[in-house]
Parts: structure tokens; sequence; C-alpha cells
């Protein structure tokens, strides 16, 4: 994909002023690209694989890998995109973790900063959070970026979009739904599926425990036990999506024997 052509196409005919063309491409670019969860994982086995993903370089004329990092994506995607299509003030901050800072026409400073979250926040179309303002008394930014993002078509979903959906009567019937708006959304990145489920669980009173492993072909898999009733179950990729079902404790605890996991006290207690 030449996202550099594409995005140009998208802007060139819009009478946006240097501000919206940053938050457009902003946007855009999380709707795109996705968080490599490979990099949790990775440092302690293959040092090899986890320096690439620090290090890996995009094209943005030929972008054929949507898995990115704090890095990749602040200092190969927006900081190219934007130094391309605007003549706004942007410049990377690095170090341990990576993100781009904007100055503004009115020399307000905002960080924009996708990777907590903002990456998976687009595509299910709610509020952004990595899109601020640093000038602590500009209480009012988010009102400005509500209005702009609407006039691009951006309209706010929340939780209750969602909810509404979903039969809340038992753990057992609103998995099954989420695994439904799973599908509905056309989520193909694990990190996106995960955030969205977890986004879903939050906003209800569900007391659950979690637990996401990887195993040696790269494949990610979260158990999610609902400590209520004493029932597992299991996101992972299935025929090219992703799903989440119930399993038996054992086959979870099996599965979990061949994964790397980030936290197994779900199969220690």
């Amino acid at each position: 994909m030449n996202l550099l052509n594409i995005l140009d196409n998208e802007l060139k005919n819009k009478h946006y002023n240097n501000f919206e063309k940053v938050r457009y491409i902003y946007l855009r670019t999380c709707e795109l690209f996705s968080f490599d969860a490979r990099y949790y994982f990775v440092e302690s086995f293959n040092k090899k694989l986890f320096n690439n993903i620090i290090d890996k370089k995009i094209d943005i004329t030929n972008v054929d890998d949507f898995l990115v990092i704090c890095h990749s994506y602040s200092k190969y995607v927006l900081l190219r995109l934007v130094n391309e299509l605007t003549t706004a003030n942007v410049s990377l901050h690095s170090g341990p973790h990576s993100f781009v800072e904007y100055k503004d026409d009115d020399d307000l400073l905002w960080r924009l900063d996708a990777t907590y979250g903002d990456l998976s926040r687009a595509k299910i179309g709610i509020k952004t959070t990595g899109f601020s303002c640093l000038e602590s008394w500009n209480f009012t930014y988010q009102d400005d970026l509500d209005m702009i993002d609407e006039s691009f078509g951006y309209k706010y979903k929340d939780r209750e979009d969602f909810l509404k959906l979903l039969d809340l009567n038992s753990f057992n019937s609103f998995i099954n739904g989420i695994d439904g708006l799973i599908k509905d959304n056309e989520l193909k990145y694990f990190t996106d599926v995960l955030f969205f489920v977890k986004w879903l669980l939050n906003g209800v009173f569900c007391v659950f425990s979690s637990s996401t492993g990887m195993d040696d072909n790269y494949n990610f898999g979260t158990f999610i036990y609902d400590e209520t009733n004493k029932d597992l179950f299991y996101l992972s990729k299935e025929d090219d999506n992703y799903g989440i079902k119930k399993i038996p404790f054992e086959e979870g605890l099996q599965l979990s024997k061949r994964m790397s996991m980030n936290n197994k006290s779900i199969f220690n207690n």
C-alpha cells in the first residue's frame, strides 16, 4: 500500500488547516495500524526478533505490514506523513517510549501518542485519549477535537452503544454476544480484539481475571476466568477470525503449558 499517496488523495480536495490535517492523519493511521503483541513476549527467548521489532522501519510508500510499536509508528509513520502532507511543526520524542510532539499555530504543545490504546480505539469508533494538549490551562481541547472529528464523519460510540446489543443476564451470554461483536467489527489483529473485549468487560460488573499467552508459532490467546461462576473462556484466532468461547478448565491448563504466558495466576489457584 502506498499510504502516502492514499492520504494525499484523501486530503487534497479538503480545505483543512494544519491542525485538522494532523488530526486526520492521526485517526487514519490509528485505523490502519495495530500494536505488535510479540513485543511483550519475545525478548527473553528471541532477542533477534525483539530487536527487529524495536528497529523496524516502515516505508510509507510501500506498506505491507501494519504491525507497529511506539518507535516504528511514531518515527516512520506519523512523523513522516505529517511532514510530507502538512507544514505543521512536529518532532519526535524518542526514548524508552516514543511519541510525536506537535506545536500548533497558536504555539500550543500537543502530544500525539497512539500506541497506548488509540490504535484500537479508532477502529471501534470511540474517543481517542492519546492526542492531548500539554498546556494545563487548555481545558476545552477535547471539545475542539470532538467538533473536528465530527466534521470528518468520525462519530463517537460509547460503551452503552455496544452493551445494549448484548445479553447481560449472565457472564456466559455476555461473552457469547461479545464474540458476535468481534466479528461484526471486523477486527483483524490480536491487540485490537483484546482491547475491545477488556473494554467491554470493564464496563459492566464482571469479576474476572485474565492471562495472555503466545505459542511457538507466535499465535496469541487470552484466557478469561469468570471468578463468580468459575468458568473459563478462551479468546483466540480460528480460520482467520478471532473469537471467544467457553472451554473446560483442564483444556485451558493444557493450552497454557504450550504457551509463553504473561500471567499464570489463573492456573495456579
